[in-house]
């Protein structure tokens, strides 16, 4: 049985028909999901929700998110001009970081000058730090221990990681650190 079903394989997808001799041309099926790729393909394209383009005011501790996306998507897309990247840059920015490349006339010439001056106010390491320091010692106090300590804790972690990943070692603080988390503690969640 073995040895017929292999010959039936050799006679390229000729089938034998009710055990007969009499081999039938079988159909050739071709799987097709439509895309113009192979469905098993790991690097078949998906289709991705739009990304859009990133917004800063002028918060020192938003800075580092709002360069990386506004970097990668804009500013090192080489299918955009100078003068779209500057009109794209001018459409992201309010507030304080508006007012920062205010004066700057929308030219191609005059995007990296208005690029630079947001990098050169707000790429600050030092200030960084400051600001997320100031987070660690401006987190709200907890009068209730279940939403609000979930919440404390989030914050308490954003603040910390971000000044790790700055350089910063915040969890060697030691006695530091455990005075300012406990200060901002109700005396119910101290006890537990």
């Amino acid at each position: 049985m073995y040895k017929r079903r292999n010959e039936q394989i050799q006679n390229q997808g000729n089938v034998d028909v009710w055990g007969s001799n009499i081999l039938a041309p079988t159909p050739q099926v071709t799987a097709s999901c439509g895309s113009g790729f192979c469905c098993n393909n790991s690097k078949a394209p998906i289709q991705l929700a739009a990304i859009s383009l990133p917004t800063f005011s002028g918060i020192y501790s938003e800075w580092p998110t709002y360069y990386d996306i506004f970097g990668v998507m804009v500013h090192k897309n080489d299918q955009i001009s100078d003068i779209q990247r500057l009109f794209h840059l001018r459409a992201s920015l309010s507030g304080e970081a508006a007012q920062v490349i205010q004066g700057i006339e929308i030219t191609a010439a005059n995007y990296s000058i208005a690029w630079e001056s947001l990098i050169a106010r707000y790429n600050n390491k030092k200030v960084l730090i400051q600001s997320h320091t100031r987070g660690l010692y401006e987190l709200s106090a907890i009068t209730e221990e279940s939403k609000q300590l979930r919440t404390f804790i989030d914050k308490l972690n954003c603040h910390i990681n971000t000044l790790e990943s700055l350089g910063e070692n915040p969890r060697g603080w030691g006695s530091m650190l455990i005075h300012l988390i406990t200060s901002k503690l109700d005396i119910d969640t101290i006890k537990a």
